[in-house]
């Protein structure tokens, strides 16, 4: 299993909507599909060590660790927007660099410095200078428990800024943040042609050409199939659809986007459902803003609802109080009496 590394959400956000992840029962900011898994293992060093043990523990065997994210550029060696992959971690404290450093499995063109806190401050920052041309928050820690379970430990790096440009930046930073990964993304898919694809694709001469299709998604193609038939629907005029050709011809996961047709074939079968799970989609939506996960009952028979947060602040508890305020229960129970569907 190869396990993915990053820091924040928003740098993660690209790799979350493109592989048709599956979370983690017991680790809330970790997902799993086929031999991958992705970690959230927030900004600072005792924070990411934390995460990652945890994580590491609970997955199956790791072949290797993958942290990518963004970083900031000490010097003018390293470009603004680009790509870097780390050659060796070495970590700073208390202003003074510690004897210990990290060598990454891959060769790498740049060294980065970890450092416990934030660096601000130009002249700080160009003290570090001799040592790297990258700077962190996490990497050295994550290197430092892969060394201990013996797992390979790699580190791409994105540059987003220089230290001491201030707040202003880091409002930046932040608008940036789907640009800056959805180029980490396409980065790591050049990097690795056949992530998230060693599930056998079945080949028919029914299926519909040019669409991947896992066994699991070609048995559910030709249950659907069966119902369009009795329906009297024909499935070839699904694929003329605007929305169809353009998810076809999107960079989404070759699985995500079957799984776009099959959902279409699915709800012109039974068109409420496509309500249900509209309306089930806003009520998630502010709960996964504040990295929390809400579940229904599948079935939609009852209302039991499954809740799982995690937290590391007050600000958190706060958020997670918002959501689950403006949440209304009577209108989910409404709802699963059909007094909300509006047919």
């Amino acid at each position: 299993m190869t396990l993915l590394v990053f820091a924040h959400r928003g740098e993660a956000q690209a790799f979350l909507t493109y592989f048709p992840w599956q979370p983690h029962s017991s680790i809330s900011q970790l997902w799993t599909y086929q031999d991958y898994a992705l970690l959230i293992c927030q900004e600072g060093l005792d924070k990411a060590a934390i995460s990652l043990t945890q994580a590491l523990a609970l997955l199956p065997p790791c072949q290797r660790v993958i942290n990518m994210g963004i970083a900031a550029g000490l010097d003018t060696q390293v470009t603004l927007d680009k790509i870097y992959e780390v050659r060796s971690i070495y970590r700073q404290q208390d202003g003074e660099m510690v004897f210990h450093s990290f060598t990454c499995e891959q060769p790498g063109q740049v060294d980065l410095i970890t450092t416990y806190q934030r660096i601000l401050d130009p002249e700080a920052a160009a003290q570090l200078t001799p040592f790297g041309s990258l700077i962190d928050r996490e990497a050295w820690k994550l290197a430092q428990v892969c060394q201990y379970f013996k797992i390979p430990f790699s580190a791409y790096k994105l540059i987003s800024d220089h230290p001491g440009e201030g707040k202003i930046l880091c409002d930046h930073i932040k608008e940036m943040a789907p640009h800056y990964s959805q180029k980490l993304l396409d980065y790591y898919l050049e990097k690795n042609e056949n992530a998230g694809q060693q599930e056998s694709e079945v080949t028919h001469d029914d299926l519909p050409e040019d669409w991947y299709f896992t066994k699991a998604q070609a048995d559910l193609f030709h249950q659907y199939r069966q119902k369009w038939q009795r329906m009297d629907y024909h499935w070839e005029e699904l694929l003329q659809r605007p929305d169809l050709k353009e998810m076809k011809s999107s960079k989404k996961h070759p699985k995500a986007k079957t799984k776009y047709l099959l959902d279409q074939m699915k709800y012109a079968c039974n068109p409420m459902r496509e309500q249900w799970d509209q309306q089930l989609e806003q009520w998630s939506k502010p709960f996964r803003q504040v990295n929390a996960q809400i579940q229904f009952d599948p079935q939609l028979e009852n209302n039991l609802v499954r809740l799982r947060a995690q937290f590391s602040c007050a600000d958190d508890i706060e958020r997670l109080r918002a959501a689950l305020a403006n949440f209304d229960f009577q209108a989910l129970n409404h709802f699963l009496e059909g007094k909300s569907l509006d047919v």
